[in-house]
């Protein structure tokens, strides 16, 4: 566990050099420590940001344990996911000198994210910076019931040669970074929130990128198949129970929870989260929580 945070190193693979933290502290030229935790302590690689709950067999008139999910359109929780890792981007400083850019000591990666449905935007473009590619980076973006079926993220790494420009740039997000000299865009990729059944994804997910040019929001939601290209992974929070876009040939023979959630249910888990009562644990009403911490 790093110090002070909430960030875990689960990969022993990892070579701690790309970690932020480690490269802060040799940078200000102090020590690097970490505390050993148990693996069961950080059950799940990244904490669920929803905040509703399944209530219990008499509120909802039918046994929880048959439910088969949410409609996405009763989801009123902003749509997020957390940037980790980028890899294989060892050419980017190539990249950079080729364009006639410069590369200075505090030189990096900006990652940019948004949601696009076609060629329409969203909502406003989320990115992070990194001087060695790890992000650990938390995006939210619009709420869950206001995605289309066909909604898309789509994301564009860049290198960047000044990194006051980099933040700059990223505090006033309707910059075009590709006019913005020093950067260079690494990659792109595309992927759809929603599976072929209407389910909304989830877990874990690498995305190798197609090289060398910016976001294309008209392009195919297809990953490169080159792996020594440019990469990143991302994490998307589960649910207790998957999310479904309402359409009857995705939900047919399956039992889903077609109600909102109430605002005083979700206050209710709210405070038992500040308390530190399990999500398992009745509440003061009685109630029982299921698996959903933000």
């Amino acid at each position: 566990k790093i110090p002070g945070k909430e960030e875990y190193v689960m990969d022993m693979e990892l070579q701690f050099g790309v970690l932020q933290y480690v490269h802060n502290c040799v940078h200000k030229k102090l020590s690097v420590s970490f505390r050993l935790v148990p693996r069961a302590h950080k059950l799940s690689p990244t904490p669920s940001v929803f905040p509703f709950i399944l209530l219990s067999d008499n509120s909802v008139g039918l046994e929880t344990k048959k439910i088969s999910g949410f409609f996405s359109k009763n989801v009123n929780v902003p749509f997020s996911l957390r940037i980790l890792l980028a890899q294989n981007c060892d050419n980017w400083e190539n990249a950079l000198k080729k364009r006639g850019k410069k590369v200075e000591e505090k030189a990096g990666f900006l990652i940019e994210c948004c949601l696009y449905h076609g060629s329409i935007e969203l909502c406003k473009k989320r990115s992070g910076l990194s001087e060695t590619g790890a992000f650990m980076e938390t995006v939210r973006l619009m709420d869950v019931s206001s995605l289309p079926l066909t909604s898309r993220l789509c994301f564009t790494l860049w290198g960047y040669s000044n990194a006051k420009k980099a933040q700059a740039s990223r505090l006033a997000m309707e910059v075009d970074l590709g006019q913005v000299d020093g950067f260079v865009p690494l990659g792109w990729t595309n992927f759809n929130l929603f599976e072929f059944d209407g389910r909304l994804r989830s877990g874990s997910h690498t995305l190798r990128l197609w090289p060398d040019e910016a976001c294309n929001p008209l392009g195919a939601p297809t990953q490169n198949l080159d792996r020594s290209s440019p990469n990143f992974t991302i994490i998307i929070p589960a649910a207790s129970h998957p999310i479904y876009f309402e359409c009857p040939s995705f939900i047919a023979g399956k039992n889903v929870y077609n109600k909102k959630v109430k605002k005083d249910e979700a206050d209710e888990w709210a405070k038992a989260k500040s308390i530190g009562r399990p999500a398992d644990t009745p509440s003061p009403r009685g109630e029982r929580g299921g698996i959903g911490q933000r």
